[in-house]
């Protein structure tokens, strides 16, 4: 990198020195390719000045001219994320050198990568037999073809994405209309399971059969691949369409390729304590994420980062990331009091703090840091309580949540119903039990008159301590509503919960008590039926089970 590059870079990222608030109505864009410079452009527009963090291997850091020539660019990796929406510090790594940047937002962009099929086919790369990003970048080595095959899902699924690269290829070789005579130019498309569900695909695959693209379809038998000396590709099988055999062997072959993830994402979302999914892409199978949100607030993944996608979807999460990003910003630039979280926080008690560190692996918003001493940060912290429940040293407490509201419901209610009625603690999240009961109750369905209806801002917040709590102010039985796997506003307030239920539950086994009385149910806001039918049906096994304080006494 030139001496100019590096005085621009320190400048960058020693400015944080300098300003009293350095990460005020900044971005960090963490990508290396042209979605990432589209963004900063984007941004730019809005006012808000972007900051580039591409690879160190990137072009521009040898001097190259780049789309991030208008943008000021880091070269170097992410070691840390820490603080929250609105005010992060980004520890980095460039040219071994470790220095921070402040930014209000941050926003992955890092590009997919394109893995083409030779191998998996049995192909050689050559003149004849190419990858399909080489006819998409240059489609002219396809001009003076006579025949040729595309390969599509042949291998693996077939992609939305490159079947809409394959079909433009197809729609700008062949003649636009009907009327012309049919083209000298022929073009097979060999497919697997072929997607086209997606948006206008449908149109797309019609269109190209009505220039004359020819489709191969093989859903048992794939055809049988062979190559020449010369490079040319064979072809051999049977039509399951017409049932007909064929022997094919095109002037050019177009060989399909396999997107994937960037693979940076593993260490990435490690280093900055973010979910992944299955496919290995920085976002979370959860729907309180869709579409460009992460379990940290004020980090955002978009277009190649999250998902395999087309360029319309690019666009709009594009769109909804400048979106989201303007709102933190504009947030920060309020006045303190509103900088803050309006809902429940969690605070650490620093005199009870053993700093057994527990807070910090379990929080699953990076809400938590060292500062020397375990710290919530307000502006990350998401108020599910699972830090607290957790903390084997009770030194946590929630904000705007009152600790012995539940101890109190739970006795008045064993004051008020008939005796021959059982007491059932149930300890439901806002978002989901508490909410669909709530319908229940709306749509004029009554609930037991033994419930003692505590509401928690997440399952997640529920403790061992709070279950054996219940017990020991007049409760019959624990129900515990939570959301669905996939569906929790915190990812794992589910899990959190079933596992201390089962913690409770195994203790009730070994102290001879009916582990049944303890039960965990997960429903959405809008199962009011589900929510009152789980409601009634642990009713009726705790009027045969009996009282519990009888079942003590035995």
């Amino acid at each position: 990198m030139g001496n100019k590059a590096v005085e621009k870079q320190n400048n960058i990222l020693n400015q944080s020195t300098r300003n009293s608030d350095p990460a005020e109505g900044k971005a960090l864009i963490i990508g290396g390719g042209e979605y990432a410079a589209t963004l900063a452009q984007a941004f730019l527009k809005e006012n808000i000045r972007p900051v580039i963090l591409a690879p160190p291997e990137h072009p521009a850091r040898a001097g190259a001219r780049t789309a991030f020539d208008f943008a000021e660019t880091i070269f170097g990796e992410a070691l840390f994320c820490h603080g929250g929406a609105g005010r992060f510090t980004i520890s980095i790594d460039s040219a071994g050198k470790k220095k921070s940047l402040c930014a209000s937002v941050v926003i992955l962009a890092k590009e997919t990568r394109r893995l083409p099929l030779f191998e998996s086919h049995g192909i050689k790369e050559n003149p004849r037999a190419i990858s399909l990003s080489a006819a998409v970048s240059d489609s002219g080595r396809l001009a003076d073809a006579e025949n040729i095959v595309f390969m599509v899902g042949l291998k693996q699924e077939s992609d939305p994405v490159i079947f809409e690269e394959i079909a433009d290829i197809c729609l700008d070789l062949l003649p636009p209309s009907d009327d012309l005579p049919p083209p000298k130019k022929k073009i097979y498309i060999f497919a697997g399971n072929l997607k086209v569900a997606e948006n206008h695909l449908e149109s797309l695959y019609r269109q190209t059969r009505r220039q004359g693209a020819v489709y191969f379809k093989f859903t048992k038998n794939p055809p049988k691949i062979s190559q020449g000396a010369d490079g040319r590709v064979l072809f051999q099988g049977v039509d399951e369409s017409t049932r007909l055999p064929f022997v094919i062997s095109p002037d050019m072959t177009v060989v399909d390729e396999m997107i994937v993830p960037s693979p940076d994402f593993k260490a990435l979302s490690r280093r900055m304590g973010l979910e992944m999914d299955e496919n290995g892409f920085i976002q979370g199978d959860n729907v309180h994420r869709f579409s460009v949100r992460t379990n940290r607030k004020g980090i955002f993944a978009a277009g190649p980062a999250r998902k395999i996608q087309g360029a319309d979807g690019d666009a709009r999460d594009a769109a909804l990331a400048l979106s989201h990003s303007r709102r933190v910003i504009q947030r920060m630039a309020s006045d303190s009091k509103n900088r803050e979280n309006d809902g429940p926080t969690a605070e650490i008690n620093p005199g009870s703090c053993v700093f057994c560190l527990t807070c910090l692996r379990s929080c699953p918003h990076g809400a938590v840091e060292l500062a020397p001493n375990p710290t919530i940060i307000k502006e990350a912290c998401e108020g599910c309580g699972a830090c607290r429940s957790l903390c084997p040293g009770n030194a946590i407490s929630m904000t705007g949540l009152d600790e012995g509201a539940a101890d109190s419901k739970i006795k008045e209610t064993r004051l008020n119903p008939p005796d021959h009625l059982p007491v059932i603690a149930s300890f439901c999240c806002a978002r989901s039990g508490a909410a669909a009961l709530e319908s229940a109750l709306a749509a004029g369905q009554p609930l037991p008159r033994g419930l003692a209806l505590i509401t928690l801002p997440c399952a997640a917040a529920i403790s061992v301590e709070s279950i054996y709590s219940a017990f020991k102010n007049g409760a019959d039985g624990v129900l515990i509503l939570s959301c669905h796997d996939g569906n929790c506003h915190s990812g794992k307030g589910h899990a959190l919960a079933r596992e201390r239920a089962d913690y409770a539950a195994d203790f009730f086994k070994k102290i001879k008590m009916d582990p049944k009385r303890i039960k965990t149910a997960s429903l959405a806001s809008n199962m009011a039926g589900a929510g009152l039918k789980i409601l009634t049906d642990f009713e009726q096994f705790l009027m045969t089970a009996g009282r519990f304080s009888n079942q003590k006494k035995q």
